[in-house]
């Protein structure tokens, strides 16, 4: 049996679970980018069963939030099952760079469909406030500006990870008028703000929205100063687990990846607790704009049942990985 050294991906998987890659859509490109590599240097059958599964479950547990990560992996790993069982690990090397493709094409053109009935919500001279990083809330606003409106933009700095940085630099410069500033500020410039859109990690059948943390902050400040607030998911990012009572694991961030190392060998005796995301309730968002159009939170539940089923049939990674052992002949 050939040995891969995976170490160079593992370091990707860590990129992902320490949020270095901030867009949710980037750090599933990334995923498929590594399952792609593996099955083609992957020399047989046994050789892909050894590596493949352990790469697979490591990138949805560093993402746990991330329903597009669990979901597209697992659409994935059942396409290569498929073409395993059909011509063996010859088709699926032959095929596998066409079935990313297709998983990142459809992703694509689900979220752009998103940022157009998102950009129709966009006034000319409204304020907007988002959140974080978001490759869809991004090119919603971009639309906007491309449409000849003016758009003012106020960007939390989205503490810890401060990814609001990064997205206020990258709406700059395509033209948006951007304000940055603390998290602490965000119930102070609420006042001036049109309308709030924010992204999602993952979407509960109850209508919750999973993002990062203090994005349920900002909902609750805009519920109290009558601000419309859109969460931006296309469908792929509806949990289909939570139909079934499953929660959505939120995961914390390491205090050395927003603490300088000195300042935590300091804090010696304090707990540094940094969760990642949180969950803002259905009664603080006005309406999920998805690929289908706006649905309000309580219509999650119906189009998770359209999609599934009655009872519903919900795929898991877990079955897909034994079904990719048992082609390799390991039970």
């Amino acid at each position: 049996m050939v040995t891969i050294d995976t170490s160079k991906y593992f370091r990707v998987v860590e990129d992902i679970g320490r949020m270095r890659i901030h867009s949710s859509t980037k750090a599933v490109f990334k995923a498929l980018d590594i399952l792609t590599s593996i099955v083609l240097e992957a020399e047989d059958v046994n050789t892909l069963v050894k590596y493949y599964p352990n790469l697979a479950s490591s990138l949805v547990k560093s993402r746990p939030a991330s329903a597009l990560m669990s979901n597209i992996i697992r659409d994935f790993t059942l396409r290569i099952n498929n073409l395993l069982q059909k011509g063996g690990l010859e088709l699926a090397k032959d095929r596998v760079r066409e079935e990313s493709k297709s998983l990142k094409d459809d992703i694509k053109r689900r979220n752009n469909t998103v940022a157009i009935i998102a950009s129709r919500r966009i006034s000319d001279g409204s304020t907007i406030m988002t959140y974080s990083y978001s490759t869809v809330v991004k090119t919603a606003i971009v639309n906007a500006i491309d449409e000849g409106k003016y758009v003012k933009v106020y960007i939390p700095e989205s503490r810890p990870g401060s990814e609001g940085l990064e997205m206020a630099e990258e709406l700059s410069e395509v033209g948006a008028d951007v304000t940055v500033f603390v998290d602490s500020a965000t119930r102070y410039m609420m006042k001036d703000v049109d309308i709030v859109l924010i992204s999602s990690e993952a979407v509960a059948a109850n209508g919750a929205v999973v993002n990062k943390v203090g994005t349920s902050l900002i909902a609750l400040a805009a519920n109290e100063a009558r601000v419309r607030v859109f969460a931006l998911a296309q469908t792929l990012k509806f949990y289909p687990g939570t139909f079934l009572g499953e929660l959505i694991e939120l995961g914390r961030a390491e205090p050395r990846s927003f603490i300088r190392e000195e300042v935590v060998e300091e804090l010696r005796g304090v707990e540094v607790y940094a969760p990642v995301f949180d969950v803002t309730p259905p009664e603080y968002i006005d309406a999920i704009v998805t690929e289908r159009g706006l649905v309000a939170p309580q219509a999650v539940v119906f189009i998770i049942r359209d999609i599934y089923g009655w009872p519903p049939k919900i795929p898991s990674l877990d079955y897909e990985l034994k079904r990719m052992r048992n082609i390799g002949g390991i039970a």
